[in-house]
């Protein structure tokens, strides 16, 4: 994919599909794209009519974009149920794997970083030029001795402020584990 097949998308704030091919498997993001870079795109994730957070997507991962009739239809879905796309990512920087997970750790939002082996849970710890320090936590919301250590070519999306990474970090600070 080229950052040129999003630019359009930006410009309508249209609703899209990303297939990702994840060694065979495919993975699908829906959303409406919110913001863009020579290295990433990031959309607000759309599940079953509400938003979940952000979603951030090297495009050198992206096997396929689709917005096309059902696409549309469900931009339109949204609209009639009331739902309202807040596309104020200003503080987001996308210029670079470092400047990306130094914005979202300064802004304090749990992400889920999805990759080739797994999926970690947590907040950022730091940023290398390869990779990627997270506070993480298992689906428990136990927090890990170690920090969990993801190669940034590894990584395939990265979710922000996520139901799911959310609401298990909220829990494992309340329950101070």
């Amino acid at each position: 994919m080229e950052k040129s097949d999003f630019e359009y998308a930006l410009k309508l704030n249209s609703y899209i599909k990303i297939t990702i091919d994840d060694e065979g498997d495919d993975d699908e993001y829906c959303g409406v794209v919110v913001a863009l870079s020579d290295l990433f795109v990031a959309i607000i994730a759309i599940d079953e009519f509400h938003t979940d957070g952000l979603t951030v997507v090297p495009i050198n991962r992206i096997e396929k974009i689709t917005c096309g009739h059902s696409e549309r239809n469900k931009k339109k879905i949204l609209k009639f149920n009331g739902l309202e796309i807040d596309d104020n990512y200003s503080w987001l920087t996308l210029s670079s794997y470092v400047d990306l997970f130094t914005t979202i750790q300064k802004s304090g939002h749990s992400i889920y970083v999805e990759t080739n082996e797994a999926g970690e849970v947590g907040y950022v710890h730091t940023s290398g030029k390869n990779d990627l320090l997270m506070k993480a936590y298992n689906p428990s919301g136990i927090q890990s001795e170690d920090p969990a250590v993801l190669a940034h070519n590894n990584i395939y999306a990265v979710c922000i402020g996520d139901e799911y990474s959310s609401v298990l970090c909220k829990y494992a600070k309340a329950e101070k584990r």
